[in-house]
């Protein structure tokens, strides 16, 4: 996984913008209230409007797979944090980052494939934040690209039991798999498939 430094991309003008400014204020009016019996809707015409800028962040590749966007999709503007509904490991689910849905942060380029296996997952280790809580506590389990330490801890390695492992702080190991296994249907190397079978059944998380 490559490293993504967001300061090489001034912050878009949208969110500086009074679009913006209004369509967080109506969200925070939303979630300070009672809004379990009823649905959000979201104003994503603020991050389609910094479609261009996150493409060029990323340099039209996937975030996470690196895959050249326009080979293998058009490209999606993908919440790290997941905005609605956030998925843990054991399947639980509850409420997402509504307060990140429109900051230039939390913003990436993902192709289908991993957007699709991705979805609303996102695995933390302990207490989750809640509602505009300071996320500098919580420990997550995925390797965020846009952070250096991240993306250096991030290794798969061959033990001398032949088991794979990993040396990641947290990785999402099963995300990883399963998009190392799509990419296996285009590819005949045995020892790449062996790879991929082998991180998606064997692999230890130090």
């Amino acid at each position: 996984m490559k490293f993504i430094d967001r300061s090489k991309v001034p912050v878009p003008e949208v969110f500086k913008s009074n679009r913006y400014f209004r369509a967080k204020e109506k969200m925070e009016s939303f979630f300070k209230h009672d809004y379990k019996q009823s649905r959000f809707e979201f104003d994503a015409s603020v991050w389609l409007r910094a479609r261009e800028d996150i493409i060029n962040l990323f340099d039209r590749k996937c975030a996470y797979c690196e895959s050249p966007i326009g080979h293998t999709s058009t490209g999606i503007i993908e919440h790290f944090r997941p905005k609605s509904t956030v998925i843990d490991l054991d399947g639980t689910q509850s409420d997402g980052y509504w307060w990140l849905s429109y900051e230039w942060n939390n913003l990436y380029l993902s192709c289908d494939v991993c957007n699709r296996h991705k979805r609303n997952k996102f695995p933390v280790d302990g207490k989750r934040a809640r509602n505009n809580e300071s996320l500098s506590s919580e420990s997550y389990l995925l390797v965020d690209p846009c952070r250096k330490e991240d993306v250096l801890s991030a290794g798969f390695y061959y033990d001398n039991k032949g088991r794979i492992f990993s040396r990641a702080r947290a990785y999402f190991v099963q995300f990883i798999a399963q998009r190392i296994l799509v990419l296996c249907n285009r590819r005949t190397n045995p020892l790449f498939l062996a790879f991929a079978f082998d991180l998606e059944h064997h692999t230890h998380i130090a």
